[in-house]
């Protein structure tokens, strides 16, 4: 993978990095390059010259360390376009329906990754930026497990925090909620997963319950964390994404074309009514319709709606045609 990297191109490109490949052409940012932004002009110098040749790489030690804590699987939402790998909620209601998806067959619908946190306290040492996630990262008790050992290292005053969340739940764990931990770090960012602001989340991120979602959004908005809206661009919501109202909202991935809610899976008549934001109009050129897609999409959600007794346009009517 390193020699791909470093030539630009070969099979593990190919294979695994489609993702960033196709937001790039679309005129979007992706992972890749808000990463890399990251990283100063110091740091560049280091790993270019790391870069012995194609085949041989040297890793130097980067300064800006950041450690991406995933505690698991477990979220108490089964949210329409989520992968079941990183659901619990899903991967528990595809298996009772059916549905084929990615989770592994042989590994428990709810799961916890029982990562070592052996000398982690050395790590923490020069870590700059942890990023906890889940599943449901403030349903997780071993985040919290983390967050504290920062605090009883002195550490945590030099660390940023970042947390992604759905914004429906706040547990207490040995006595304490996100609330108690928020004024011990350098800065805490918590990014709320929202697809749609109004009731329509609730469809796609079930079975949450707006009126919840959107006070417990402002109640940490209150603190003294970073707070953003974050969505994932998907067939569903796309046309959707006008109506965000919250000062710093963002876009954190745009779903893969081997996920049925992609946005290939939006028919052409459907994409000419859409009230689109300039940024994704590019996005219905670089994401063409895929039929195939659609229809998968569709038998997945018909599935769903009759299992939970919700009905697709009920809330989006421009489906109504192909439901």
């Amino acid at each position: 993978m390193r020699s791909d990297l470093a030539r630009g191109e070969g099979e593990y490109i190919d294979k695994y990095c489609t993702w960033c490949s196709d937001v790039e052409k679309s005129g979007n940012k992706s992972h890749r390059q808000h990463y890399v932004e990251r990283l100063t002009e110091e740091e560049l110098k280091l790993i270019e010259k790391s870069y012995k040749d194609g085949e041989d790489y040297d890793p130097p030690f980067i300064k800006s360390l950041q450690i991406k804590a995933l505690g698991g699987n477990y979220c108490n939402l089964s949210c329409h376009m989520c992968l079941a790998s990183e659901s619990s909620g899903l991967a528990h209601e595809n298996r009772k329906l059916g549905i084929e998806d990615n989770h592994p067959v042989d590994r428990p619908a709810k799961y916890f990754f029982p990562w070592s946190q052996i000398d982690l306290e050395e790590y923490l040492k020069n870590t700059q930026v942890l990023k906890l996630v889940g599943g449901e990262t403030l349903a997780i008790k071993q985040n919290y497990d983390t967050l504290k050992k920062c605090i009883i290292s002195g550490v945590s005053k030099n660390i940023e925090v970042k947390i992604i969340t759905n914004a429906t739940m706040f547990p207490v764990f040995d006595n304490l909620d996100i609330f108690d931990y928020i004024p011990h770090f350098k800065k805490m960012t918590i990014s709320c997963s929202v697809e749609v602001w109004g009731k329509q989340n609730d469809y796609i991120r079930y079975p949450s319950t707006w009126e919840e979602t959107q006070k417990n959004i402002y109640k940490l908005n209150d603190t003294q964390a970073h707070v953003n809206v974050v969505s994932t661009v998907n067939a569903l919501n796309i046309g959707y994404l006008h109506m965000m109202d919250f000062p710093v909202h963002s876009f954190s991935s745009i779903v893969s074309k081997d996920n049925a809610f992609c946005i290939t899976s939006i028919p052409p008549d459907i994409r000419k009514k859409l009230k689109l934001l300039p940024k994704h109009t590019s996005l219905l050129e670089s994401y063409e319709y895929d039929e195939k897609n659609m229809n998968k999409m569709l038998d997945i959600i018909r599935i769903r709606d009759a299992h939970r007794g919700t009905r697709l346009t009920d809330v989006f009517p421009e489906w109504d045609r192909y439901y």
